[in-house]
C-alpha cells in the first residue's frame, strides 16, 4: 500500500467511502494494520518531542536573556535547562526508522501477485461423509477428501483423477482435484480440472480468477472477477470486491 494512501487515512483526506473500504482493507491485512499503527504512534512520538522541544528552547531563552551565564551556587535548588541534543537525537532516530518504513524497498510494497494469492485462497473445506458405501467411486471419493483434509493434496489430487470420469461424482471430484492443484500452485492443472466442473457455478468463477491471479495475470483476474462484483448475492461478492480494490479497478 502506498504510503501516501496511509498518510492520507491518518490526516483524514480520504471521503467516508473510501475511509470505509481503507478500514476494511485493515481488517484483512495485518501488515497494512501494523504500518498505519507504527506511523501513527510515530506521528505521536514526533508531536510529544516537538512539544518538550519548543518548552525547553522558551526556557533557554529567558536564561539567555536574563543572562545566566554561570552555573548557580545551589544546583539542587535550581532549574537548568537540558541540552537540545537530548530531544534532538530522539527526533533524528524517529525520522530515521519513518524513513526506514516507508523507503521503496520495504515491506509496504504492493505484494506480487503470487503472494496476493497466497494470501487470498483458502482451500474450501470437503464434505464429511459419515458412510463410505458399497459404491468403488464413493470409496475413492472418500479417501480422496480424507486426504485433502489432511493436507495431503498430492495423494488427494491422484485418488480424485481415479473418478474424475465418472457420470455421479466426477464434478465433485474434479471440483476438490482442481482445488488440490489451487493449493500445490500448480494452476494451469487447477485450470484444466475445473473446467471438467459441471456445477458450481459461482465458486467456479471464484477460482478461476484466483487462478488467473496466481498465474500473475492480473488483467485477467479484474475481467473474471467483474461479473461477481456485478452481484451482490453471488457467494463470493465481499472476497471479490475487496481484491478488486486491492488490485485497483
Amino acid at each position: 500500500m502506498p504510503e501516501h494512501i496511509i498518510v492520507a487515512y491518518l490526516d483524514g483526506q480520504m471521503s467516508p467511502e473510501e475511509r470505509v473500504s481503507f478500514e476494511q482493507t485493515m481488517t484483512t491485512d495485518p501488515e497494512l494494520k501494523e504500518a498505519v499503527e507504527q506511523l501513527k504512534g510515530i506521528r505521536e512520538q514526533l508531536s510529544l518531542y516537538q512539544g518538550e522541544l519548543a518548552l525547553r528552547n522558551k526556557i533557554e531563552d529567558i536564561y539567555s536573556q536574563l543572562g545566566e551565564e554561570t552555573e548557580p551556587e545551589n544546583q539542587s535548588a535550581t532549574v537548568r535547562p537540558i541540552s537540545l541534543w537530548t530531544y534532538i537525537l530522539p527526533i533524528a532516530a524517529a525520522i530515521a526508522l519513518l524513513l526506514w518504513i516507508f523507503w521503496p524497498s520495504q515491506a509496504l510494497q504492493p505484494p506480487t501477485p503470487e503472494q496476493l494469492f497466497t494470501q487470498t485462497y483458502i482451500p474450501p473445506a470437503a464434505p464429511e461423509r459419515m458412510s463410505i458405501g458399497q459404491e468403488d467411486a464413493l470409496q475413492i471419493l472418500a479417501n480422496g477428501h480424507e486426504a485433502y483434509r489432511q493436507k495431503d493434496f498430492e495423494s488427494a489430487a491422484a485418488l480424485y483423477q481415479e473418478i474424475i470420469q465418472d457420470s455421479l461424482y466426477g464434478s465433485e471430484a474434479a471440483f476438490f482435484q482442481a482445488q488440490s492443484f489451487l493449493a500445490l500452485q500448480r494452476y494451469p492443472e487447477a485450470k484444466s480440472a475445473l473446467e471438467l466442473v459441471n456445477d458450481r457455478v459461482q465458486e467456479v468463477q471464484w477460482y478461476r480468477a484466483l487462478i488467473a491471479l496466481g498465474q500473475g495475470d492480473i488483467a485477467q483476474c479484474k475481467q473474471l472477477l467483474q461479473p461477481i462484483v456485478s452481484q451482490p448475492s453471488f457467494d463470493f461478492y465481499q472476497e471479490a470486491k475487496k481484491l478488486l480494490d486491492i488490485l485497483g479497478q
